[in-house]
């Protein structure tokens, strides 16, 4: 079994992203975050806060609800640079874990992020729907749609 986990800071910040809003400023709340294993360790990669949706939402003029722009803007960090991931997202008042594990990514990484996830997953408290992709059809928001009425 690998000794991979993630960070205290990663830990911290996923708390944040579980807590009710009454707990915390809801500009503060964190939307969603996307993590990578880095050596021994899960470290962040990015994060979004229900601020900085609300600006993106803004700047891009989009009419948009912010469930909607939560899984395009994660969807999106997820798959920026083409290598695996996983990620945690609070949409539509449920916390998903997604593990996104690109079919093209390098042999061993896929492996390491497939052996080291089910662990990962269990010490998140408060997670809901969990989502394995490969591609992008896999992210699609009806997948998760789909996911919440299953739960």
């Amino acid at each position: 079994m690998l000794k991979i986990s993630g960070t205290k800071e990663l830990l911290n910040k996923y708390s944040n992203l579980q807590l009710t809003k009454k707990k915390q400023k809801a500009d503060e709340k964190v939307k969603w975050i996307v993590c990578n294993i880095d050596g021994s360790e899960i470290v962040e990669d990015c994060c979004m806060t229900k601020k900085q949706l609300k600006a993106y939402i803004d700047e891009e003029k989009k009419d948009k609800e912010m469930d909607d722009a939560c899984h395009e803007t994660f969807i999106a960090a997820l798959q920026k640079t083409g290598e695996p991931r996983y990620g945690m997202m609070d949409y539509r008042e449920k916390v998903f874990f997604v593990s996104h594990i690109p079919e093209n990514a390098k042999r061993a990484l896929k492996m390491t992020y497939a052996t080291v996830r089910e662990n990962f997953k269990d010490t998140l408290t408060g997670i809901g729907p969990a989502i394995q992709s490969t591609d992008a059809g896999d992210l699609a928001k009806e997948e998760f749609d789909g996911k919440i009425k299953d739960v």
